[in-house]
């Protein structure tokens, strides 16, 4: 398995590889290149090779330079030689190997037809030249003579045939046989003439033997052999080419791509090397301890934060397992969940009750985490964090909770036997008014009762007195009923809330004070809305009874008549806004603002507790989410000015339906 860092190593490896097999593939390709470039030029040389053998073949009757020739041949034969070379070297197409072939073939037959164009031409000018000097001759002696014309008509049509001009040929062998039939007319025994005339008919198959020849070049095509070639080859480079620039992006794309990923690398790895040095300057100047340790869990390095917290220094841990700090604080199960998260390649995070060189027990949060390089575990890296002051704030924090708790419990007996201390001053209240209420009732069932007993003595007890005593009993007997319903009510214990009509159960905290009120001349304004709300109403009705007990005692220090209580009820927006105000001449300023606390009381300690109205405001505030405020109003009621207190209460209005609603 190959280390990270070998894989840079091969990459650039295979980089240099590429960079090398570029450089050969552009000496290669250069060579191609020259190679094209010769092959191109050859062809074009042996194209004017071409044309100075088609030069030669048009010198007839000339003189030809044989050795300028037997030159040429030879070097077209080197270059055709070149050309194969080339073409094996560069893997040539059967279509150019077939094209060379058939140039090759064209060529040795153009040789040969031009060493035969030497040879009958030579002898033509040889036979030419032995015309012309027997010419001169035959001028001299038959000048006025026909013969003299045939004779200068020959030389003048080998040399219009020699152009190229293939009807004299027949001219020429017509005039050889008219001078011959003149020859024999005249019987001319002229050896020189006969000489003219044989040497004129050598001649003339020297001349016929050349055209030959030349005519033999009309069927080798040398110079579209040439021209093929040329063409073949020319696409075949074009070809190579293409390859090779294809090629050479390819491959200037894989350099690219290597130089880019060597550069990633590069980036990479510099940039490791700067988190590593920066993790390193980190962990040695972190206030974490940390720990790293090979795969037998030895240590194998420590940080300062470490020594400064446990105070073993560097030498004295190297090598040690970390167990040298194990306070036996801990069950061995849980030293075991965490070699287990780490044999699974998973981190662990906890906390240690550790216990330090001098013996002192510490607290660490950790974390421990595996280290993998290449897909194995070389070790294990743990992160701790002194958390001892923590620690201790939390079971400081914690016995301050439990001692809050302890008085919240205390607290809650204490209000508990307050709410009962005010039930019971409450109870005092109820059952002396319950015997104002009682009184008149009694009076009214003694009087029917005595009135019937002495009528039914006399004998003057007629039914309709008997059913008219027994009504006001029976009705009495109801009302005093109705008293103990609501002395019961308001003291029954709600523990769960209901749907109550706050008008009616203002109106049956009242019955039980009616006959008090009465009797103190107290008269109740009512301006109270029918509205329903979630309540407990025991409580409530206790609450209001303190209010309306507290406005009947300043009234009994007040010297007037007007004694007013008003009580108003009305609703704005999701709250029920409860006014209780009398004209008692208001509470002192300088205790307003303290009579909801406990045991604070106005009146003498023989009148009052002091917990009335503060388990009013806890009945209103903490019970029922509600607020309840107090201050001194003045007011008019029938043009005259009044001055007491006024309680307001509001009491969110909350029903069963509303609560099912948001359930």
């Amino acid at each position: 398995m190959f280390k990270k860092i070998n894989y840079a190593y091969l990459i650039f490896t295979i980089f240099i590889f590429f960079i090398l097999f570029s450089f050969y593939f552009i000496l290669n390709t250069n060579e191609n290149t020259k190679n094209n470039y010769i092959t191109l030029e050859k062809l074009e040389l042996l194209n004017l090779l071409d044309k100075k053998f088609d030069t030669v073949l048009s010198k007839k009757l000339q003189y030809i330079n044989i050795d300028d020739i037997a030159i040429d041949i030879d070097k077209f034969n080197q270059e055709l030689y070149i050309i194969k070379n080339i073409s094996s070297s560069e893997n040539l197409n059967k279509s150019f190997i077939n094209n060379y072939q058939n140039l090759l073939n064209n060529f040795i037959k153009k040789r040969d037809i031009i060493q035969e164009f030497k040879k009958y031409n030579a002898l033509l000018i040889i036979s030419m030249q032995k015309l012309l000097n027997i010419q001169a001759y035959v001028q001299k002696r038959y000048y006025f003579n026909p013969i003299g014309l045939e004779v200068n008509t020959i030389i003048v049509n080998f040399t219009q045939a020699a152009l190229g001009k293939y009807e004299y040929v027949n001219y020429i062998n017509q005039n050889i046989k008219t001078l011959k039939q003149l020859n024999n007319l005249n019987n001319l025994a002229d050896k020189q003439l006969n000489n003219f005339i044989n040497d004129a008919q050598v001649a003339l198959q020297y001349l016929n033997n050349l055209n030959k020849a030349v005519k033999k070049t009309d069927t080798i095509y040398l110079n579209k052999s040439i021209h093929i070639l040329k063409k073949d080859f020319i696409a075949h480079y074009e070809i190579v080419y293409n390859k090779e620039k294809n090629f050479s992006y390819l491959l200037l794309f894989i350099i690219m791509s290597f130089l880019i990923i060597l550069i990633v690398i590069y980036v990479k790895d510099k940039k490791h090397k700067l988190e590593l040095l920066r993790f390193r300057k980190a962990v040695e100047g972190s206030d974490n301890s940390v720990i790293i340790t090979d795969m037998k869990k030895n240590i194998t390095y420590v940080n300062d934060a470490f020594v400064k917290n446990t105070g073993y220094t560097f030498n004295e841990v190297v090598g040690k397992n970390p167990r040298i700090l194990k306070s036996d604080d801990l069950y061995h199960k849980y030293y075991d969940d965490i070699y287990h998260s780490l044999e699974n390649l998973k981190s662990w995070k906890g906390e240690f009750v550790n216990r330090k060189k001098n013996g002192e027990i510490f607290y660490e949060k950790a974390s421990i985490t595996p280290i993998i390089m290449d897909d194995e575990v070389t070790g294990y890296l743990a992160i701790k964090l002194d958390i001892t002051d923590y620690v201790n704030q939390q079971n400081q924090l914690l016995e301050q909770i439990n001692n809050i708790q302890l008085l919240e419990k205390e607290n809650k007996e204490k209000e508990a036997m307050m709410f009962q201390q005010s039930k019971m001053a409450s109870l005092g209240e109820m059952f002396e008014n319950i015997a104002h209420q009682w009184r008149q009732p009694l009076s009214v069932i003694s009087t029917s009762a005595s009135g019937m007993k002495l009528q039914k003595e006399f004998g003057i007890l007629t039914d309709d007195m008997f059913n008219d005593h027994a009504e006001k009993i029976v009705t009495t007997t109801e009302h005093m009923s109705k008293t103990i319903d609501d002395f019961r009510n308001f003291f029954k214990k709600d523990k769960v809330k209901r749907t109550i009509n706050l008008k009616n159960s203002i109106n049956n905290t009242l019955s039980l004070l009616t006959s008090k009120f009465k009797n103190r001349g107290i008269d109740i304004i009512e301006n109270m809305n029918e509205i329903q709300i979630l309540a407990l109403e025991g409580e409530l009705v206790q609450s209001f009874m303190n209010i309306f007990t507290n406005a009947q005692d300043a009234f009994e220090d007040l010297k007037t008549k007007d004694k007013f209580i008003f009580i108003d009820i009305i609703k704005e927006n999701n709250f029920a806004i409860i006014k209780i105000q009398d004209t008692a001449g208001g509470i002192p300023k300088d205790v307003i603002d303290n009579i909801f606390e406990p045991y604070f009381t106005t009146k003498h300690k023989s009148n009052g507790t002091g917990i009335g109205l503060y388990m009013t405001y806890e009945i209103i505030v903490k019970h029922h989410k509600g607020t309840i405020e107090v201050e001194n109003h003045t007011f008019k009621y029938k043009d005259i000015e009044y001055t007491g207190a006024l309680f307001t209460i509001k009491l969110p209005i909350e029903i069963i339906e509303d609560i099912k609603k948001k359930d």
